[in-house]
């Protein structure tokens, strides 16, 4: 059966979260006298299996008009996978941000001594508030933000639980509000079937993109085990492709993701490999007769080179070598993902001689190269490794190399962004990046690091070196730079394809 399309507009009308900055807000709330009634909740609360008493808790649950409202704390957030950021001149951003573990937040605050069903005052706040990087009206939305207890606390509604946050969110008599971040919650009896869907782009081209939905088909056991969980069984899955063009920005069913046109490649420079011109004789790399890297220092007393790989990207008459070393231990191969190496990057010009970036960092492995103008290159990195490719982390890399084969880190132009991520390149020659703060830059196994909703975003790099702000940072799978500079990000949280320029979202029911 052909599901139906739809293009949501996400207009942000009330969610369920709270969230914790500095009071200065506050005060600037309650000195425009936008004092509303609030109570606490008498029924049963339940966050991604825990329960909630709120009368204990210092920033509880609230009740306002009949719609429950969750405070937007640290541990909350963590929790329910979301992330946030605050400044008096730009206001509240919150958005989802699942690389947070629950043990990163601190715990529950016990010490309120609230009374249920009693009336509290609280604020409607009047700094600006941006939900996934969109600017809300809080003021004309049915259930606005509210804050309470200097804390900014978000409205449970539909539209903002399922339809922005991806969450489940159920009532039952016997067991009160449920809300999960974490799967579906038990909503249908045993031996009912039910349907999960999931998109994402298969292939970019010039013109469209090619996004495939798979409709996993479930049923609910039978019979519960001893602590009345029952099974969910997969009972098959159904593929479906459809085409999302950019020149309507609209996207319509198709039979098949067969397509004769060439995938666009996101502007990149396409790799040749190269590794049968390059031999490793006496711990040195040449290239043919010519010896073109020493490495000697790399090696440590258990390590002897084991393989090596290298890759070619030619543009602008200028050619850059990604090489990679893989070690044996005690003499030893070493199984992936385990395998030690070390990444190096070469580069030479016409029929000089090749020689070795000193700036490239070892822990780096080149991921793209994109022509800059008719002078130079850029070369990226989207991730660090540690020794192996088990662990790395995703700080990521640009660098720029000019005519004359200097070199220069963009990373280091903008303080505020240790990883610097290249996504793609418009036909004009402006580049794409995702800028993140990610202080974590030494961790391995940290591939997601700590983000600022303020400061971090996707942005644009023209010839001249001006970086423009597209969108403010948003989760993504997969990012789709197309050629004439629009951005669609898969965004798996809520099972969507969102056009940042538009605020488009495109889901498939």
């Amino acid at each position: 059966m052909l599901k139906k399309i739809t293009i949501k507009f996400v207009v942000i009308t009330s969610i369920i979260v709270v969230l914790a900055f500095s009071g200065h807000s506050n005060a600037y709330a309650e000195a425009n006298n936008n004092s509303i009634k609030v109570s606490i909740p008498t029924f049963n609360i339940v966050v991604n299996g825990e329960t909630v008493d709120c009368t204990h808790l210092k920033y509880p649950f609230i009740i306002h008009h009949n719609m429950t409202y969750i405070p937007l704390t640290q541990y909350w957030c963590t929790s329910l996978g979301l992330t946030y950021g605050f400044t008096s001149e730009d206001g509240l951003f919150v958005a989802n941000y699942t690389a947070y573990i629950k043990t990163d937040s601190n715990d529950l605050d016990q010490s309120g001594k609230f009374q249920s069903e009693k009336n509290y005052t609280a604020t409607i706040p009047d700094y600006p508030i941006h939900i996934n990087g969109m600017l809300i009206d809080n003021h004309n939305e049915s259930y606005p933000f509210i804050q309470f207890n200097g804390i900014t606390y978000l409205p449970l509604t539909w539209d903002y639980v399922k339809d922005v946050f991806g969450w489940d969110l159920v009532w039952k008599d016997d067991v009160g509000l449920s809300i999960s971040s974490e799967g579906i919650l038990n909503e249908f009896g045993p031996g009912e079937q039910y349907d999960t869907v999931t998109i994402f782009t298969l292939e970019a081209y010039d013109a469209y993109s090619i996004v495939q939905s798979n409709t996993t088909s479930w049923i609910m056991g039978t019979e519960a085990d001893e602590y009345g969980h029952y099974v969910h069984y997969n009972e098959g899955q159904n593929v479906s492709y459809y085409k999302l063009d950019y020149m309507s920005d609209s996207i319509d069913a198709i039979e098949s993701a067969e397509v004769a046109d060439k995938p666009y490649g996101l502007g990149s420079v396409q790799s040749d490999s190269v590794t049968s011109q390059f031999l490793i004789k006496d711990n040195q790399l040449y290239n043919g007769n010519e010896p073109v890297l020493d490495l000697t220092e790399s090696l440590q007393e258990s390590r002897t080179i084991d393989s090596f790989r290298i890759d070619k990207y030619d543009c602008n008459s200028i050619n850059v070598y990604d090489v990679e070393i893989s070690f044996k231990v005690d003499g030893e191969s070493v199984p992936a993902p385990y395998t030690p190496r070390k990444s190096y990057a070469l580069i030479g010009k016409g029929t000089e001689k090749l020689a070795l970036i000193e700036d490239w960092p070892q822990d780096h492995s080149i991921s793209s190269v994109y022509c800059f103008g008719k002078d130079g290159v850029y070369i990226c990195s989207d991730s660090r490794y540690f020794d192996s490719a088990r662990f790395n982390n995703g700080q990521g890399l640009v660098m720029m190399v000019h005519s004359d084969l200097s070199t220069s880190i963009l990373n280091d132009q903008w303080p505020n962004w240790y990883s610097v991520t290249a996504l793609g390149m418009d036909y004009e020659g402006n580049l794409y990046l995702k800028n993140t703060w990610f202080p974590e830059y030494t961790l391995p196994n940290q591939y997601n690091g700590t983000v600022s909703l303020v400061n971090d975003g996707y942005f644009k790099l023209d010839l001249t070196g001006k970086l423009t702000k597209i969108y403010p940072f948003i989760e993504a799978n997969h990012i789709t730079v197309t050629p004439t500079g629009d951005m669609y990000i898969d965004a798996s949280w809520i099972d969507a394809i969102i056009h940042l320029q538009t605020e488009k979202w495109f889901t498939i029911d």
